[in-house]
């Protein structure tokens, strides 16, 4: 699961506080604000972890720890956002988390899904596309490129992604396999990916 396991949820309370009285002895310090949006970020608070890490990269542009963390906020929230079916406001907060990380193939990968998944198979194919070029090894990436090629009426291109994927993961191959037309293949989602973690400034 998400967030911070229950025994260490006493640990991360204290730490808020710390950084929270960091906050009030120097406002203008962005590591500070950093990792109490981080923190937000680990106990699932991911509104107000949103809001922190955006303070804390208009004060440092450069903070790569803040941009980092904000880029998982947003994307864990747009994951929550999908699993609740808003998908067009999950794919708003998947957009600005790839702009954040655009090396990171898990966040493509998830935008794409959610266009999937929004029935807009022709828009979710450049972002799955990338997917896959940043991580070729990756079976979630192929399985949804090639979901997004069969419903937007590109057979061999979804053929050529489901022979790859066939030696990445077999069952979800024949998933596909047995889903070849678009109508069928509608049916398949999914959001069980786990974000990666957050991390404060040391």
């Amino acid at each position: 699961a998400r967030g911070v396991p229950g025994d260490r949820a006493p640990q991360c309370g204290l730490r808020l506080d710390v950084s929270r009285e960091a906050i009030r002895l120097m406002p203008t310090y962005p590591d500070a604000v950093a990792n109490l949006g981080a923190l937000h970020a680990r106990q699932r608070k991911y509104a107000e972890a949103i809001v922190e890490l955006r303070r804390a990269l208009a004060m440092s542009p450069q903070h790569e720890n803040a941009r980092r963390n904000l880029a998982f906020a947003l994307n864990s929230a747009g994951v929550d956002l999908a699993r609740a079916r808003q998908l067009p406001e999950a794919v708003a907060l998947f957009m600005e988390a790839t702009a954040l990380q655009p090396g990171e193939s898990s966040l493509w990968r998830d935008l794409g899904q959610a266009l999937v998944e929004d029935g807009k198979a022709a828009e979710a194919i450049a972002p799955l596309e990338r997917a896959v070029a940043l991580h070729p090894r990756g079976a979630n990436e192929r399985f949804w490129l090639a979901h997004a090629y069969l419903l937007a009426d590109r057979p061999h291109d979804a053929k050529a992604q489901i022979g790859v994927l066939e030696s990445l993961d077999a069952a979800a191959a024949a998933s596909l396999s047995a889903a070849r037309s678009p109508e069928r293949s509608r049916a398949i989602s999914g959001w069980d990916a786990e974000p990666a973690r957050s991390q404060t400034t040391r």
